[in-house]
């Protein structure tokens, strides 16, 4: 059973060490996880741990600006296959993870 402080404290972990502010590696600050535009759409880059960053930086660029050149250059499509065959951790955005409302049913 876990109590509801100790569920929160363990979320607001990222958040206690600067991990999710804005210049935070989980917050846009590293080149390595967050959002790219794309020729068609966006791209979400999961490379956080070392062997996908490693494999992002060999495949298509280092740094933010290398990455954003880069994705804007492809469809969604080719980095999805480019992510499939070298096991990166690219998800496409769509209108529902973009924030785009869902359904709500009271109660449920």
């Amino acid at each position: 059973r876990v109590v509801l402080d100790e569920a929160a404290a363990r979320a607001a972990g990222p958040a206690r060490h600067g991990l999710s502010s804005p210049s935070g590696p989980l917050g846009g600050g590293s080149p390595f996880y967050r959002t790219y535009d794309t020729a068609d759409g966006t791209i979400a880059v999961g490379c956080v741990e070392p062997v996908f960053a490693k494999a992002l930086a060999q495949h298509v660029g280092s740094d933010h600006a290398s990455l954003e050149a880069a994705f804007a250059a492809k469809p969604t499509s080719d980095w999805m296959e480019l992510a499939r065959a070298h096991d990166l951790p690219f998800e496409p955005v769509t209108a529902a993870s973009a924030g785009t409302a869902l359904p709500v049913t009271p109660g449920a």
